[in-house]
Parts: C-alpha cells; sequence; structure tokens
C-alpha cells in the first residue's frame, strides 16, 4: 500500500464532501490539487479492491483519471498521478484512500461569477474556451456529463479549463440507467434527463443524447453566468415547466421577464450592442431547445454570438 503522508504537512483543506476531500498541495516547484475519496480501513478488502460502500466513488476518480489520461487539450484539465488504496492524514489518525493529482486553478467559475470581477467580455472569453474544449472532448466520443460553473476552473486572467471528469464516458445507452439512477438532479439537467428519471418509477426507459444534454447544461451555464440564476426556475427543469414552455413556445416573452431585462438594461448602460444581445438570446434558445430541435457543440462554438463578439473585440462594450 502506497504512502503519501510525507506530504501532508502541506496539505491545504479546499472543499470537503461525505467522504471525500479536496487539497491544494503546495511544494518547493509546484502546486497541485489532490482530489481524494476516503475509505477507512474497514473497508477495505485487499490492497486491489475497494469495498461496496465506496466502490462507486473509487471508480468515479478512476474513470476520471482513465479519461483526462486520453485527453489534451489546452482547455481541459491535466492529471498527474491517481494513487490507489494509500494512507493519507488530512485530520489527525492515517485514512485509506484512493487519490487523484491535478494541475492546480486559480478558482472556479462560478465563484467568480458572483464577484465584480466578471464583465460580459471576460463570459465570452471563458466560454468560448470551454465551448471548444466540449467540441474537442465530444469529436473523441466522449460526454462530459457533469458541465456547470463550478466544474470551469479560472488559471489566470486569459485561461479557463473543463474539470470533474468523473461522470464522463463514451455513452450507451444501456449505461443510462447505471449512470443516471444514482445522480441528483440540478438547474443544469436537461429536461429529458429530467423526465429519464420521473418516469423510471413507472418503468419507463426512454433513450436520451448525453451530448446533446451536455449542451444543455452548458448553454445553462451561460445564461447562469451573464444573468445571476438559472433560466428554469424549478428546482430542476421538466418540459412541462412554464417557464421552459415560455422558452420553447413563446421566447419574446421570456426574454421580458424581469430579472433579464435588468441585466439587459445594465449591459446596454455599459454600450454593449444590441446585436450582440439578440445574438446571445438566438445561442440560448438553440442551446436550451427541446433535444431534438437542440444545436451541437460544434454549432455553438460557430454561433454568431460568438464571431460578432471577435469582431466588436477591441472596442468597449
Amino acid at each position: 500500500m502506497q504512502q503519501i503522508n510525507q506530504i501532508a504537512d502541506n496539505l491545504y483543506l479546499i472543499q470537503q464532501g461525505n467522504n471525500s476531500y479536496i487539497h491544494r498541495r503546495v511544494g518547493p516547484s509546484e502546486t497541485v490539487v489532490i482530489k481524494s475519496v476516503f475509505h477507512g480501513q474497514l473497508f477495505i478488502e485487499d490492497d486491489h479492491t475497494c469495498n461496496s460502500v465506496h466502490q462507486r466513488e473509487c471508480q468515479d476518480l478512476q474513470n476520471e483519471w482513465k479519461i483526462l489520461s486520453q485527453l489534451n487539450h489546452p482547455n481541459i484539465i491535466k492529471p498527474q498521478q491517481f494513487i490507489p488504496h494509500h494512507q493519507l492524514d488530512p485530520v489527525g489518525g492515517n485514512l485509506q484512500c484512493c487519490s487523484l493529482l491535478l494541475e492546480n486553478a486559480t478558482c472556479d467559475l462560478h465563484t467568480l461569477c458572483k464577484t465584480n470581477e466578471t464583465s460580459l467580455k471576460i463570459i465570452i472569453k471563458y466560454f468560448t474556451q470551454i465551448s471548444i474544449a466540449l467540441e474537442y472532448l465530444h469529436s473523441q466520443y466522449i460526454a462530459h456529463n457533469d458541465i456547470k460553473l463550478e466544474n470551469m476552473l479560472v488559471f489566470n486572467r486569459n485561461c479557463v479549463k473543463l474539470a470533474d471528469f468523473g461522470f464522463s464516458y463514451r455513452p450507451s445507452f444501456e449505461d443510462l440507467l447505471s449512470k443516471w439512477l444514482p445522480r441528483t438532479l440540478t438547474p443544469y439537467s436537461s429536461p429529458e434527463i429530467v423526465n429519464f428519471r420521473l418516469n423510471l418509477e413507472d418503468g419507463e426507459l426512454q433513450e436520451f443524447c448525453l451530448f446533446s444534454a451536455d449542451v444543455y447544461a452548458l448553454t445553462t451555464a451561460l445564461f447562469l453566468a451573464i444573468y445571476k440564476r438559472p433560466p428554469i426556475m424549478g428546482q430542476f427543469p421538466t418540459k412541462d415547466d412554464q417557464f421552459y414552455q415560455l422558452l420553447i413556445n413563446q421566447p419574446d416573452l421570456f426574454w421580458q421577464l424581469d430579472f433579464i431585462q435588468k441585466i439587459d438594461q445594465q449591459l446596454i448602460r455599459e454600450n454593449t450592442p444590441k446585436e450582440l444581445l439578440e445574438n446571445l438570446k438566438d445561442l440560448i434558445e438553440g442551446g436550451l431547445a427541446e433535444e431534438y430541435n437542440r444545436i451541437t457543440a460544434t454549432e455553438f462554438v460557430n454561433h454568431e454570438f460568438f464571431k460578432y463578439a471577435q469582431q466588436i473585440q477591441g472596442n468597449q462594450f
């Protein structure tokens, strides 16, 4: 069993879950992030197998290492090492865990968007990079399956990277049930995923496309970054949600909602071109459309919104 206790003195806790920790390790030459799933000595069956109590979490971590090791893109986080079944002492007392070492980021985009540091120009810059990363990911026939602002890591003012690939995989219908049954629905979950989960009790299994669901989640993240709340007001979106129906069937009324108008008026006061806002609305409508009408990651990247933003990049808006 591998020991890395010697680095414990340089660990700084970033985030803690029920049985997982994310630490930052500050070294003499570089700083890395360590994601660890803990499973006390009681739950280790041997040096090669995790007990089923934590097996899924460890498999997600190992899956993240496997997927990231196959990818090479400037806007996708880079892994450094996967360490199975080792001892770590972050809080006192040796704990058994599996760990993944990753490159270190400054913060996530969710945290940054809560500050006054995210102008529309910065948001456009970051989402240009993330959408290109997603297009590359889909070209490798891999769905990210967990896109959200918290999983977009800012490395400096000019670079953001897509992270947290624990749920990523090459989709097949037989995997949908096992992949989504234990998952929690969020505002980033597309309506077809929500319906898939809600209809399980009735024994109905409707196939859906995770690549399309990725685009829905990416569009929701863009909307959240700009308008500071999700486009669908309920706990999670369903096809019958009144706001989703408004967006699909009467988009002009959707864009007249008070919280949207408030942000739009602020952007116009900041000299944002109206044409850019119109292109933004068209992009949002395409990315949140019903599954069979939704744009692809490639269409998202090549949308007129990003093209027009690039044309006026040097101007004040």
